[in-house]
């Protein structure tokens, strides 16, 4: 996305932001749609105000403009507020859970090979998403039933029905990277994001596929 071209795009004249918003709310899809396309600019100006840069502006830009969307589905134009006022908080909420999870998580990622960009599993990405929209839950499928304190391959791990607290992880071994020496991800992965969508009072479950 090119952000520096958002930066110079003119907002919506008020009138026609108040049209397509109440299309929108009257079910109005191609409206709803053309009201995040007009507002994206809001997303690029807290991207560039919070100072993200390379990579991760294009990522806060992404969670930014689901917060966006969030907030379209739930702006009123008949309570006189403009949508930029009504949107700057679910944005910056959203590039500051960002920017915590990234400060807070350690996040696994394939070592640096011919070049070859950081792999970031998709279980994060999930949660991120699922603490800008405030989802109820975030289900994360696995090739193994749950979370193990050990290998499940071995033959005394138990499976750990809950987890309530930080504290009932501190005796779990938790694999990392796998027989190639490359980290994809995992159940690593998948405790990471249930840590994100924690933060937000989001509830993770891990099932077997």
């Amino acid at each position: 996305m090119d952000l520096q071209r958002l930066l110079h795009d003119p907002p919506l004249p008020e009138h026609e932001e108040r049209r397509l918003a109440s299309a929108a709310r009257c079910g109005d899809v191609a409206a709803r749609d053309e009201l995040v396309r007009a507002s994206l600019r809001l997303v690029a100006l807290r991207v560039r105000a919070m100072g993200f840069t390379g990579h991760d502006a294009d990522d806060a830009f992404q969670v930014g403009a689901l917060a966006l969307m969030a907030a379209v589905a739930r702006y009123d134009p008949t309570r006189r507020a403009r949508l930029a006022t009504f949107a700057w908080p679910w944005i910056t909420h959203a590039l500051v859970g960002l920017r915590a999870s990234r400060r807070e998580v350690l996040v696994e990622v394939v070592p640096d090979r011919a070049g070859e960009e950081p792999y970031e599993p998709d279980a994060r990405l999930a949660a991120l998403v699922a603490h800008v929209v405030q989802a109820d839950a975030v289900i994360l499928l696995s090739d193994v039933a749950g979370l193990y304190d050990g290998p499940p391959e071995r033959g005394d791990a138990r499976l750990i029905e809950e987890v309530v607290s930080p504290a009932d992880l501190e005796s779990v071994a938790i694999g990392g990277v796998g027989a190639a020496g490359v980290g994809l991800g995992g159940m690593t992965s998948k405790v990471q994001a249930a840590r994100i969508a924690a933060s937000a009072g989001i509830p993770t479950l891990v099932a077997a596929t």
